[in-house]
């Protein structure tokens, strides 16, 4: 089994590490210098431990994956970096961003046009609610605003 792994980011911002295409959230760490890392799959019992110095090398596997493997990682794994992305930096082109994230990301090489597509609609959709939480926010003065346009 190889035990190099890759590493990439949730949804939420959270490190990930994979390993044979399995993704793994950091679970804890111990005070021997173990970090413990459980299989994104909530019903999944497989565990994965590294050393606090290096987190991409793998010490030891316990137990066996019960699900299949994620059809979907290299989607993914832009997808999350593109939405980090844009929501730091709100003023940059989306398509400079991709571009950007396509160029640097290792798993960009699975990437095709409709995925491409996908994460486009993805940074809109992040963008569009972050602008909504800001406009709920100051709803008062939105409305004062836009009440000339209406």
């Amino acid at each position: 089994m190889n035990n190099s792994t890759s590493t990439m980011f949730s949804e939420k911002g959270n490190k990930l590490i994979v390993l044979n295409n399995f993704k793994f959230s950091k679970a804890n760490t111990s005070k021997c210098g173990k970090i413990r890392w459980k299989c994104c799959n909530a019903k999944c019992t497989a565990r994965v431990y590294s050393h606090v110095s290096n987190e991409d090398v793998i010490i030891e596997v316990k137990a066996e994956q019960n699900h299949g493997v994620a059809m979907n990682l290299a989607r993914n794994a832009v997808s999350n970096s593109v939405k980090r992305k844009a929501t730091c930096d709100p003023a940059e082109k989306p398509a400079k961003l991709i571009i950007r994230e396509l160029q640097s990301n290792n798993f960009a090489e699975n990437i095709n046009s409709e995925d491409i597509n996908r994460i486009r609609k993805n940074m809109h959709m992040r963008q569009e609610e972050k602008s909504c939480k800001y406009s709920l926010k100051t709803k008062k003065r939105c409305s004062i605003l836009f009440s000339n346009y209406i």
